[in-house]
């Protein structure tokens, strides 16, 4: 809302993630809504060469991302409806619960509506904008993104506007791996950070083991790094980078996936 406001009156502004502002405060002690400013104060004085006007995404952008949201929650309510129906299935082979269950049954039934309601509501709002639709139809020809992960990604890169190059992205989604050394006295495995986003970090898992299932290039792959003694989640994390490449790739190039043979 706030930035809406600013926006509106053209004032200049720059959002930054709050955990940024907090590490580049050091060693602090205390809190409160001064000392707060103070800091924030001391951050834009420090960093303001570096830090660049941020605009508000288009509304259809700004929509999407809100839908997306109300059906991540629709989702998670179905998961408890089915994880309940499941209980009770146990419980009625001592005490008869068939209402009770059927009751479950017409929840999980109703939230299956308003998800696929949703994800008409989706792909309606990206076929209306040109720009969306020619990036969205590119994406999806990329075996394991669907329409929910290419509208993350859509949100995400404010239709590959908000991050230069895939590597970036990598590391916005917690999927680039880092290495951990110092010296000859510490060496740590190479690893993800744990700063992420991690509903975007799934989506893309789910994408993976999707690709991993269809796609013969991404399956041959998987085989051969897994063969070598590679941990699976290892090579799950590199196929999504490999499809996150791919996406870019595509969009920057403003080009048709093509598909190889194998």
């Amino acid at each position: 809302m706030l930035a809406s406001v600013l926006s509106e009156f053209d004032i200049d502004y720059s959002m930054v993630p709050s955990l940024e502002i907090i590490k580049s405060s050091g060693m602090v002690r205390g809190k409160t809504d001064s000392v707060d400013a103070k800091r924030i104060a001391l951050y834009l004085a420090v960093n303001n060469y570096k830090l660049k006007p941020t605009n508000l995404p288009c509304d259809e952008i700004m929509k999407i991302k809100t839908l997306l949201t109300l059906r991540q929650q629709y989702v998670k309510i179905r998961t408890q409806f089915k994880n309940s129906v499941k209980s009770l299935r146990i419980s009625s082979k001592i005490i008869p619960l068939r209402n009770e269950i059927k009751q479950q049954e017409k929840e999980i039934d109703r939230y299956d509506i308003l998800i696929k309601k949703i994800e008409v509501q989706i792909k309606d709002i990206i076929k209306g904008n040109e720009s969306l639709d020619k990036n969205y139809m590119k994406i999806t020809d990329i075996l394991g993104i669907g329409l929910i992960t290419a509208s993350q990604f859509l949100v995400s890169t404010n239709n590959f506007t908000a991050f230069d190059n895939p590597r970036k992205f990598n590391c916005y989604c917690g999927l680039a791996p880092f290495e951990y050394s110092s010296g000859t006295s510490v060496k740590g495995r190479t690893k993800t950070s744990h700063y992420r986003n991690k509903e975007l970090k799934a989506a893309l898992f789910k994408a993976a083991n999707t690709a991993i299932a269809h796609d013969q290039e991404i399956n041959l792959y998987f085989a051969r790094k897994i063969s070598e003694g590679k941990h699976k989640m290892s090579v799950i994390n590199a196929v999504a980078c490999k499809l996150v490449y791919r996406v870019f790739a595509v969009v920057k190039r403003d080009e048709p996936y093509y598909r190889l043979a194998v």
